[in-house]
């Protein structure tokens, strides 16, 4: 643990996590709940929220719409939340699925995708390539364009976002305008320096991350669909344009970093962005951290081209 580089802004937030492991899942999903109420804010009174259950080919799915109250609101952006695929729900979620909302000025729909160990893959990318067909079918009655959606997702959910960018190119859509994948769990599951030198004492640990694919995957780690695990893709051409960030003390890392590598050697627009001194889940942090609340406002730059 290199902790003399650590960005003082990420101890508060290391010593709320420190309660997040339990001894089960369902003890770790309470401890979850716990720690995004104490790190997040209430949903502001000028951005509107609707709670929708959508039917998609094999499940209903809850999602949370956010509006802002004032202007337009055309540009859509599919938000998927972390949480390793085990834990983590609209309401946990929230803080940054509004936050996003504020920043873009366009509608968010969050979405309440399947867990494992109950519901293992492909039940969460299922769920979310759900969410972005209804959208797409009825943007219209959501007062969306439909050439404005993007997708946005955070750790699981950036593995997620970046699998339906793959998948949706591959199967004729529905197009997506923007990727944006926030410290993402890519799957390539490679042996490089982040695994090993932010083992430990970061919040995330490799071990953990290592459980919470095995939880995802159903107990393997050979299963090879690009749905899980998108680094496997063979064609890593003419995808959305991309905005990755990786926090430089995150064993996951490196994901991120190939990731965005493959788009670039491929001709892909893609910005990758390596946060120094943040951890991974920084983004909690931006109601008590100007650094981590300036990545926001750096996501909101590269996605208005694409919402607004």
């Amino acid at each position: 643990m290199r902790e003399g580089s650590l960005h003082p802004d990420m101890r508060a937030l290391l010593n709320a996590q420190s309660t997040t492991y339990g001894s089960s899942i369902q003890d770790e999903r309470r401890s979850w709940n716990d720690y995004a109420r104490e790190v997040g804010q209430p949903v502001p009174s000028h951005i509107a929220t609707e709670d929708k259950e959508i039917a998609t080919a094999d499940a209903k799915v809850p999602v949370r719409i956010y509006r802002k109250t004032a202007g337009k609101n055309e540009g859509c952006i599919i938000y998927m939340h972390g949480g390793g695929w085990t834990k983590g729900d609209i309401d946990s979620s929230e803080s940054l699925a509004w936050g996003l909302c504020e920043v873009t000025h366009s509608t968010v729909i969050s979405v309440g995708y399947r867990l494992a160990p109950e519901d293992v893959f492909p039940a969460a990318f299922n769920d979310c390539h759900g969410a972005l067909k209804w959208a797409h079918e009825n943007a219209a009655a959501l007062g969306i364009d439909p050439k404005k959606i993007v997708l946005v997702g955070d750790s699981a959910g950036g593995n997620l976002a970046a699998a339906l960018s793959v998948h949706t190119r591959d199967h004729e859509g529905p197009k997506v305008a923007a990727q944006v994948v926030i410290y993402p769990a890519i799957g390539e599951f490679i042996d490089t320096d982040s695994y090993h030198a932010n083992a430990t004492g970061y919040g995330l640990t490799t071990d953990r991350y290592r459980f919470y694919c095995k939880q995802y995957l159903g107990g393997s780690f050979e299963i090879d669909d690009v749905r899980a695990r998108p680094m496997l893709a063979k064609d890593f051409s003419n995808l959305a344009p991309a905005y990755v960030v990786t926090a430089e003390f995150d064993p996951i890392r490196d994901d991120g970093r190939v990731y965005a590598k493959r788009l670039v050697e491929e001709g892909n627009d893609c910005v990758y962005r390596e946060c120094r001194g943040f951890i991974h889940g920084f983004f909690r942090a931006r109601f008590k951290s100007q650094a981590a609340a300036a990545e926001l406002d750096r996501i909101a730059d590269f996605l208005r081209p694409f919402v607004s």
